[in-house]
């Protein structure tokens, strides 16, 4: 078994509060969805972080902690602003990667003079899912940990519980049946213990049932799992392996980026109607699929140029980088046309989920392409991969905390006054209990049936959370109807 210091044994005492704090506290999510995250989840999630860093027995906050921890905690604090159920939902799936980056990259010595070359996204991918081989390392960890006299009096209680499982089993197959045959009196008393003991078993049975079965298997599974996690993602361990960047032959690559260009132009020229329109059309699907190919256009052609940046990036003369710049350029220009694109959709059909992401995700290429094309003109290289990702992480944290349904709901009412508006108020109503404080306003001023029901129906999902299961916008809602 595994040598369970100080740090370790704190750390598995975390984990053991973390995961009996979930099973209590933030399993209402599989019966009442997102609605159920609230600052249960907030806490989880900065509980997860004190965990590693107690596995870990780090020092206090280094710089190379920051770029990955405070986007943590920005997400973390979303689940306590806002009832927002799609970005609550999506914050669960990007946690986990968020949290496995963070700490593998603050336990890797070397990590901050590290390229984000191919190996470090090995490396990052081995101990990501060196999780799984830990398991059996969590086990044992936890178990001497909770028994904390060492293995030999482990090796004792496991014993005394197998000589007590072949007594019981031998004395109500042999022994109990023999002796009650031979004596009357021996049976009645049997039967008597019998009975006390059944009496017992149905007094439990009021207090254990299957759910709180299913709860001690989801507390077991989880500590467990953040244990072998920790042990995996906290290692230290270095990246071997040398940054290279070979070069690319010139010719070949002028060649290819030339001819990409070429057709590149070309396009741009079969679009020219479409890229700078002044007003939409009037049949919706018609609209859809201007706007959205614009918004397709932005996609293809950003992954495009990321990935021609990869490949040529300072792996070529000068004469064949001026080339990168020139696929730059002309992707800024698209993304300008997408972006009035989408802001006449908006105009005349209303804001939403859709297309508030998809405008930030415009707000993002615009800002990685100038990146981009800064990087051509300065000398030294740049690690491209590192900024990418890191503002990435950076712009979705920064998305958790603004108040988009607010957005949508202002957006969508002002611009619902305008004559030659498209815009349907009644789906509005998917909106969550962030709005109730606005649509209330609006209620009073502007009464409208189908806003009856949506307030009262956001009364009563408040009124069933517990109170661990708040976030800001219940306790708004609870002080504006007393």
């Amino acid at each position: 078994m595994p040598t369970v210091t100080l740090p370790l044994r704190k750390a598995v005492y975390v984990g053991l509060g973390l995961a009996l704090f979930w099973v209590l506290a933030g399993r209402g999510i599989w019966e009442q969805g997102p609605s159920a995250m609230g600052v249960n989840y907030a806490v989880f999630a900065l509980g997860v972080a004190l965990f590693f860093s107690v596995h870990a027995g780090e020092r206090p906050l280094r710089k190379k902690h920051l770029p990955w921890l405070v986007p943590i905690l920005l997400i973390a604090l979303s689940f306590f602003l806002y009832e927002n159920p799609f970005v609550k939902l999506v914050n669960i799936l990007v946690l986990v990667p968020l949290f496995a980056c963070h700490r593998v990259a603050v336990s890797t010595p070397n990590y901050e003079r590290l390229p984000w070359n191919r190996a470090w996204i090995e490396h990052l991918l081995r101990r990501f899912f060196g999780a799984i081989g830990q398991t059996g390392i969590a086990i044992e960890t936890i178990v001497k940990t909770v028994i904390p006299y060492g293995t030999k009096h482990i090796r004792i209680v496991s014993k005394a519980v197998m000589g007590l499982v072949i007594f019981v089993v031998l004395a109500f197959v042999i022994f109990i049946p023999l002796l009650s045959a031979a004596d009357p009196a021996f049976a009645e008393m049997m039967r008597a213990i019998a009975d006390y003991v059944r009496a017992i078993a149905d007094y439990v049975r009021v207090f254990i049932s299957i759910e709180w079965l299913v709860r001690t298997i989801c507390f077991v599974v989880l500590a467990i799992v953040l244990t072998a996690i920790a042990a995996s993602w906290n290692r230290r361990e270095e990246v071997r392996g040398e940054s290279t960047h070979g070069s690319m032959d010139d010719i070949v690559s002028g060649v290819v980026l030339g001819g990409i260009l070429l057709l590149y132009v070309l396009f741009l020229g079969s679009q020219l109607k479409s890229l700078w329109v002044t007003d939409l059309p009037t049949e919706f699907h018609q609209t859809e699929v201007l706007v959205k190919s614009g918004f397709w256009q932005l996609f293809v052609l950003t992954a495009i140029n990321v990935g021609l940046f990869f490949v040529y990036y300072r792996r070529t003369r000068p004469s064949v980088q001026r080339l990168l710049g020139v696929f730059t350029v002309a992707s800024i220009l698209l993304l300008f046309s997408a972006a009035k694109r989408m802001a006449m959709y908006v105009w005349f059909y209303g804001f939403s989920y859709e297309k508030f992401f998809a405008s930030y995700t415009v707000f993002f290429a615009l800002l990685l392409f100038g990146y981009l094309f800064w990087c051509l003109v300065r000398h030294e290289r740049r690690d491209i991969m590192k900024v990418l990702v890191y503002g990435f992480i950076w712009m979705y944290s920064v998305a958790t905390i603004l108040p988009t349904e607010q957005f949508i709901f202002r957006a969508n009412m002002w611009l619902s006054e305008r004559s030659d508006s498209r815009i349907d108020l009644a789906e509005l109503r998917m909106l969550s209990a962030d709005v109730y404080g606005l649509v209330l306003r609006e209620q009073r001023q502007r009464p409208n049936n189908y806003w009856e029901d949506w307030l009262s129906e956001r009364r009563r999902i408040t009124s069933e959370k517990q109170w661990y299961e708040w976030n800001v916008q219940d306790v708004k809602l609870r002080a504006m109807n007393r």
